[in-house]
């Protein structure tokens, strides 16, 4: 029994280091450029990151001293070609509505239920209307 622990991948705490906006606005805009290249030949680009474990349950930890990712909040400021999909925002409402058990509890893989949730978000649905 894990009790209160929460298992996440180290390197989603590693690699946090390389966040910053700088590099989130390049990614952003080399997204743009793919999308307007697609969007020449009729497709639409779909960007949808998943949200670690560590990030989306970052603000439950007791103590943390981990820095706090800003990812999803810098990327959902900017002007997108794209069709972006925030599967944070998607399933912190989720989380916060009391749902248990997004990700299995001993790897750092979305559960069914996280799965569901994204695919049933309107957010999600309408790209395909």
């Amino acid at each position: 029994d894990i009790g209160n622990n929460l298992l996440f991948y180290d390197e989603d705490i590693i690699y946090l280091k390389l966040e910053s906006i700088e590099n989130i606005e390049l990614m952003n805009d080399n997204l743009n450029k793919l999308a307007k290249i697609l969007s020449e030949k009729n497709i639409k680009l779909i960007f949808m990151p998943a949200v670690e474990k560590y990030n989306l349950y970052r603000d439950y930890i007791i103590s943390n001293e981990y820095k706090e990712s800003i990812f999803f909040e810098e990327l959902e400021k900017l002007q997108k070609d794209y069709i972006f999909i925030n599967t944070k925002s998607i399933l912190k409402q989720k989380l916060n509505a009391g749902e248990k058990d997004l990700y299995y509890v001993d790897d750092t893989h979305w559960s069914f239920k996280a799965s569901d949730t994204v695919i049933n978000d309107k957010s999600f649905r309408k790209i395909f209307e």
